[in-house]
């Protein structure tokens, strides 16, 4: 029998709204220090959301904070929610034993961002101007380094010129390529690292209280912009939940589920823009994406995640969580075979582990949270496709530190079934 689990707590004519002109410096939030009292009570990490905060909510707990009176209210009224709030788990029961049926929110989502990237909690100020110098030389510097793709190769210049576009009718995608550019920009050059990702911060809070509005408008002449956002804007979440949390582990487990929530919320909204871009005249796009045939063919002859489903095969999770991990390896094969396609037909190959995030379901991220120990597995073998995309400015050595992270984390019992990602690193 395995060891006690762990368990831990629409275009730019119409004018920019939300400008950053004005906008005061924003102070890093690393740890809640007001939490509400029954997350004070219980020793867990609080988000302070008003007027229940996150797990309180989740849990159908009582909420209450030792003098809300000084204290605003958070972001959770300014944005209207894209789905229903999601009951999770008791933090106290185990995951084997509950089901998450409900699709993540990514209003809640945005709340947090803005409670873990910013201790800011006014609305962004409304400016008719759309584009100031800087975000025109960051859009520069976007087009200049071919991003997302990072690659001076001019096979990815159509592809970058459609996203600028795209960018120009919807305000959403144009901030979540600005925010990007700021972040490729903080990688390049140290010294004037912080102020591009604070600046890269309120682009991306912007983007996604603007995605948030037009959310609802997936239409023949949107459908593009809403597909390149859902396809990139993980990138961006991505990069600085992997640059940060790094001298506490649990602390960055919980800041990586935040980042499959979100990626697989937006995606969820968006799915519906495939079918129409699929008629989009900018057709040439799908010669950059994998061929489904191509990408079957190498699932079938991939060894990689064998071991997993050995794993799940002599796991006790029940039905429910058991189904979750296995539709999730059954996503991470196809990641796989993604980065085996890509790998021989271009040197930009991120798109593999950016596809694992986009289909993970709720119950896996409840999962992931309560550190289900098959999850964790899971997420080491994921893991390995980070650190096979290392020469990317947004993975480094992420891979490295969360696969040993997860040996460490696990213990003993759990090693035979890491023994690929360990492999990685031998001693």
């Amino acid at each position: 029998m395995p060891p006690q689990r762990h368990h831990t707590s629409a275009s730019f004519a119409y004018h920019y709204d939300h400008n950053l002109d004005g906008v005061r410096t924003r102070r890093a939030h690393r740890k809640s220090r007001e939490g509400c009292l029954e997350c004070k009570r219980r020793h867990v990490k609080c988000d302070e959301g008003r007027p229940s905060c996150l797990r309180c909510s989740k849990t159908n707990r009582s909420c209450a904070y030792k003098d809300a009176s000084e204290h605003p209210m958070h972001m959770t009224t300014a944005v209207g929610s894209l789905m229903e709030q999601t009951p999770g788990y008791d933090d106290d029961v185990s995951a084997t034993d509950k089901v998450s049926q409900e699709l993540p929110s990514v209003t809640a989502a945005l709340n947090n961002f803005m409670l873990h990237f910013s201790a800011d909690e006014n609305p962004l100020p409304v400016c008719g101007w759309p584009l100031t110098r800087e975000h025109m030389a960051l859009l520069r510097h976007a087009e200049e380094n071919s991003l997302p793709f990072d690659s001076k190769d001019p096979v990815f210049k159509p592809v970058v010129q459609a996203v600028i576009e795209a960018a120009w009718t919807a305000p959403y995608l144009m901030d979540l390529f600005l925010a990007l550019s700021a972040l490729h920009l903080a990688e390049l050059n140290p010294s004037v690292a912080d102020a591009c990702r604070q600046q890269a911060i309120q682009l991306q809070t912007r983007e996604l209280m603007l995605f948030n509005e037009a959310k609802e408008d997936i239409l023949p002449d949107t459908c593009l912009p809403m597909f390149l956002f859902s396809s990139v804007v993980g990138t961006t979440v991505l990069y600085e939940v992997l640059r940060n949390h790094r001298d506490n582990f649990t602390d960055f487990l919980d800041r990586f589920v935040f980042y499959l929530r979100l990626h697989s919320g937006v995606s969820v909204i968006t799915r519906d823009s495939w079918s129409m871009f699929q008629k989009h005249k900018m057709t040439f796009i799908h010669q950059y994406l994998p061929r489904q045939d191509v990408v079957k063919k190498l699932v079938e002859k991939g060894t990689e995640c064998n071991p997993l489903d050995a794993m799940l095969d002599e796991s006790d999770l029940g039905m429910s969580a058991a189904e979750a991990c296995r539709s999730t390896v059954e996503i991470l094969r196809s990641s796989f075979a993604i980065y085996q396609h890509l790998s021989s037909a271009t040197c930009y190959r991120s798109s593999g582990p950016m596809a694992f995030a986009a289909r993970i379901s709720p119950l896996f991220a409840d999962l992931a949270e309560q550190r289900q120990p098959e999850a964790l597995v899971i997420i080491a073998y994921y893991a390995v496709l980070l650190h096979w995309c290392r020469d990317s400015w947004v993975f480094r050595d992420a891979g490295e530190f969360m696969i040993n992270g997860i040996v460490k984390y696990l213990g003993t019992y759990w090693q035979r079934w890491l023994v690929f990602p360990k492999s990685l690193f031998p001693i």
